[in-house]
């Protein structure tokens, strides 16, 4: 099924009134760009996607895309009428839908000693592959890199510690980040939820003890995606890192549980 308009939007007059308000917030420059008059014109396409109905296989990020990039693309040519503007989205997001998936790769540090003396696990989220290990493919190691605005990148901190590995295959970069990132977030949220004693349950403290280290380095195929931009970990502290992480064979004891609840 094509994306449309929410029936809901449609039948009040709400998409009407949000494409005029786009007509009216944006101008045509006379060398063919596209001028931004209303200071609410982030919240004007912010609705323009949150008002379109997509085939599920299409992640909210790649929604925004399609809808933001066809009616500037459309508002060179004069304005934009509703109808048009919702063909040439599910066009575009249809386009979208028959490109061929890639594999995506990302690592990260993961927060557990002795993971050399002990082997690794496998575990699967969806169709995304998790696993830990003491060492990298050759082709995921990585050399200290300077990206400008932010600095020098060092893959090889936290020399003692293992990785936490996850794969899928995407589209794109945004839809690969997207599903990794959920995987991770949830992968570590079992770990460390079975880590928990009962006292820490009914005293509500906060007790995540494994966690992703500092960076996260992406892959598409085997090419790194990571030269020009990073991601990271906002609130990562080396500090509290260091300060008795718990032993890879606590975790391997558990993994059998960690399956189950995923």
């Amino acid at each position: 099924m094509p994306a449309s308009f929410r029936r809901d939007w449609e039948k009040s007059g709400a998409v009407n009134h949000l494409v005029k308000l786009l007509n009216e917030g944006t101008e045509k420059n006379p060398d063919g760009g596209i001028t931004f008059v209303a200071q609410d014109h982030r919240d004007l396409f912010f609705l323009l996607a949150d008002c379109i109905v997509a085939p599920s296989d299409v992640t909210r990020n790649d929604v925004s895309a399609a809808s933001y990039r066809a009616f500037l693309d459309l508002r060179r040519q004069g304005n934009v009428a509703t109808g048009i503007l919702i063909s040439e989205i599910a066009e575009r997001i249809e386009a979208l839908r028959k490109k061929p998936r890639n594999k995506y790769s990302m690592w990260s540090k993961m927060r557990l000693r002795q993971m050399a003396h002990n082997r690794g696990s496998r575990f699967k989220l969806d169709d995304v592959s998790i696993r830990t290990t003491y060492r990298l493919p050759n082709w995921m190691v990585l050399e200290e890199h300077f990206i400008s605005g932010v600095g020098d990148i060092n893959p090889n901190t936290l020399p003692f510690f293992g990785y936490v590995v996850l794969s899928t295959e995407a589209r794109n970069e945004n839809e690969a980040s997207k599903k990794l990132y959920n995987a991770m977030d949830l992968f570590f949220a079992v770990i460390n939820t079975s880590f928990r004693s009962l006292e820490l349950w009914t005293e509500r403290r906060p007790s995540a003890k494994v966690w992703p280290g500092p960076n996260h380095f992406f892959f598409e195929r085997r090419k790194f995606l990571g030269k020009n931009h990073v991601w990271y970990s906002p609130n990562f502290d080396e500090k509290e890192w260091n300060l008795f992480p718990d032993d890879a064979r606590k975790f391997l004891d558990r993994k059998d549980t960690y399956r189950k609840n995923n």
